[in-house]
């Protein structure tokens, strides 16, 4: 495995031996995030609040599914929730952005961390994993991912992995995404994750586009081009790990 000083991100950036990876865009933003909205409540249909309620107890216990789902829980959670897509309040949640605009924690997702990839990355017993929240700034048209995690041994070390992303309109629907950087903190976790920094961006690395396939004021479906699925539910905004 080559140093990270070495590596490249899979969107052409560099990655320093702290875990910073960067890719230089053609213009840089620099205005203060706005992560609140004050858009007019969004109507939700009887049908798509039932199925959100449900959404709600078949996830117990599946841990966001990053640790992978049988195939007939997963079958029946990609069924849901395209039934709930099938319900979506706002046709076009791309045209009304500020609705997007916050702190969003991830709820389920179809990535999944499983067998080697789960074992190299030390996330069976050594690293756990924590909330996974996105921060949307429509004004500057940045998406901030953050990754918790806590390690086992090191009186509990916390840290993140920090990823900041540029996105702009495709569509109605979907938004096309550039990776710009990444960072481990604190410094602990950048070498813990050393030789496998590669692989854990790849797994995580929001480049290409994602499509918004259902949106209200509580929750957000996303579809990314990589065939995952995310289910998310609005919450307050996260006050540490954002990159400045």
């Amino acid at each position: 495995m080559q140093s990270l000083d070495a590596t490249r991100s899979a969107a052409g950036g560099r990655c320093s031996p702290s875990g910073r990876c960067q890719v230089v865009p053609s213009e840089r933003r620099a205005r203060a995030p706005r992560l609140l909205t004050t858009a007019s409540a969004v109507v939700v249909s009887e049908t798509a609040q039932e199925l959100k309620a449900s959404l709600a107890h078949e996830l117990i216990g599946l841990d966001r599914g990053i640790f992978g789902v049988p195939a007939a829980k997963k079958a029946a959670l990609n069924a849901m929730l395209t039934e709930l897509e099938g319900q979506n309040p706002i046709a076009a949640p791309v045209d009304d952005i500020d609705k997007i605009a916050g702190a969003w924690r991830l709820l389920y997702s179809t990535i999944a961390i499983t067998g080697l990839k789960r074992t190299k990355l030390g996330l069976r017993e050594f690293v756990r994993l924590g909330d996974f929240v996105q921060s949307i700034d429509t004004d500057a048209a940045l998406a901030v991912n953050t990754i918790s995690f806590s390690v086992a041994g090191l009186g509990l070390l916390k840290g993140s992995l920090t990823i900041k992303a540029a996105y702009k309109r495709a569509s109605g629907t979907r938004v096309d995404i550039e990776f710009l950087e990444s960072v481990l903190t604190p410094e602990q976790l950048s070498k813990i994750f050393e030789a496998s920094y590669d692989m854990l961006l790849g797994i995580f690395n929001p480049q290409g586009h994602l499509d918004v396939t259902y949106l209200d004021d509580m929750h957000r479906v996303g579809r990314d081009d990589k065939g995952n699925v995310f289910y998310l539910e609005r919450v307050a905004a996260p006050q540490e790990g954002l990159l400045g």
